[in-house]
């Protein structure tokens, strides 16, 4: 018998003082569990809101392994501050791996797509590696990471999506529809006019993630980002000595099924793809 709890909804502070909205869903313990499931900190994309349905539904179907913590990241929904598109919301995944540790759960897998991808592939580097960020140390490390269609680099306009999200980021007007058709707050100045104050892209961090399990789930036809991007991620990583895979999902985009390793790598078994049975069907959801 699974006996599930209802939602439970609070305010969440992080190290740089935005307020965080959240939403937990626990997982009831089966008849006869001891060991207490794993908490999942799930974090959406650019327009995802834990009002949205997708984000709900994702939540829900990883509610069966797992308690969820949803965050709302800055800028979006009922959360503080403005969004930065993946740069200072590795404050937010922190403040939420933090309060899961504190809620009791031993083990916290970090779940973010397309941008919350990119916070969560930061987040795991920058964690591990213990540097100080905009002034702040990250605490909270996280036991694993799963990366959903991510970015490998920033100011992407390979694809219309990209260029539409671009266009809101970059003019007033675009600012006011992302404001009004999605809930998320944009800055005027969304990111330094000098390069050299960039923060360092996903790919220039994910060969310091080791050794937390990093797991790299891309769409062959995803609409946003092409695989491409899983790819120099995949290339860039020198040593590092943990299991990674890239699930393609086969003929599909976002909404597709992913099935199986399209390739994994191992310390253990670098080579070909993996032919064992397909992993539990998950829905990969639009942004």
């Amino acid at each position: 018998m699974l006996d599930r709890a209802p939602t439970v909804y609070k305010v969440l502070p992080t190290v740089d003082a935005e307020i965080l909205a959240t939403g937990l869903l626990e997982h009831g313990p089966l008849v006869g569990e001891d060991r207490r499931p794993p908490a999942v900190v799930l974090v959406p994309g650019f327009s995802g809101t834990n009002a949205r349905r997708a984000v709900r539904s994702v939540a829900e179907g990883l509610r069966w392994h797992a308690s969820v913590l949803m965050v709302e990241t800055r800028g979006h929904g009922r959360s503080t501050g403005s969004c930065t598109f993946g740069d200072r919301e590795v404050f937010d995944v922190d403040a939420a791996v933090g309060e899961a540790r504190r809620l009791g759960y031993e083990r916290v897998v970090t779940v973010g797509w397309s941008m919350g991808a990119a916070a969560v592939l930061r987040h795991a580097a920058l964690a591990r590696m213990g540097e100080a960020v905009y002034g702040h140390r990250l605490r909270h490390v996280p036991d694993a990471a799963v990366a959903v269609s991510a970015t490998s680099r920033w100011f992407v306009r390979d694809t219309a999506p990209l260029r539409r999200i671009l266009w809101m980021a970059e003019s007033p007007i675009g600012r006011r529809v992302a404001r009004v058709a999605f809930g998320v707050r944009i800055p005027s100045v969304p990111w330094p006019a000098d390069p050299a104050e960039y923060p360092p892209a996903p790919v220039e961090l994910v060969g310091r993630i080791e050794p937390i399990p990093l797991l790299i789930v891309h769409g062959e036809l995803d609409g946003y980002f092409s695989v491409e991007h899983p790819r120099a991620r995949r290339r860039r990583p020198v040593g590092q000595a943990v299991a990674r895979a890239r699930f393609r999902a086969r003929g599909g985009g976002r909404r597709t099924r992913t099935r199986r390793p399209d390739w994994e790598i191992s310390p253990s078994s670098p080579g070909p793809p993996s032919r064992g049975p397909p992993p539990r069907l998950l829905r990969a959801q639009r942004r």
